[in-house]
């Protein structure tokens, strides 16, 4: 959609959080290679439009495969998540390898981390004391 709305119209960046994303098991996004083949069609219709833009499409497909694994991790689709890392790997080896203590970090705060620690620490750092909405804030 945001692709469709580019092509039309003028836009600007705003470089913040404007939407929050709420991330359930039983959400249509909760399946992750469906999610991929969706974006590799959107993906590839605007690659044939856009054949000057092919490394940004590329790196969004990275980016996206990379957010997919971490999501089947922490949902506990190991099949589906070791596919997605096979597909990191294969893509970028090098960049693929740099980004696993990330990974590895963002699998630890979502299955380790109490929900109870994750709250408190929330609070802690919104100065007013107010409640902050649930939304994962992760960087594409």
């Amino acid at each position: 959609m945001c692709l469709r709305i580019a092509e039309n119209y003028e836009f600007r960046l705003v470089p913040q959080y404007l939407v929050g994303y709420r991330m359930t098991s039983v959400n249509m996004s909760s399946d992750v290679m469906q999610m991929l083949r969706s974006c590799e069609i959107v993906l590839a219709e605007f690659r044939e439009k856009y054949p000057s833009f092919a490394s940004d499409f590329d790196a969004h497909l990275f980016d996206m495969i990379r957010w997919l694994a971490i999501r089947a991790l922490i949902e506990g689709q190991f099949f589906a998540a070791s596919e997605l890392l096979r597909r990191l790997f294969a893509t970028e080896p090098g960049v693929a390898i740099c980004g696993l203590p990330n990974m590895l970090e963002e699998y630890c705060k979502a299955r380790l981390v109490p929900r109870w620690l994750k709250m408190f620490v929330r609070r802690m750092r919104n100065d007013k004391g107010e409640f902050r909405p649930l939304y994962s804030e992760m960087g594409w």
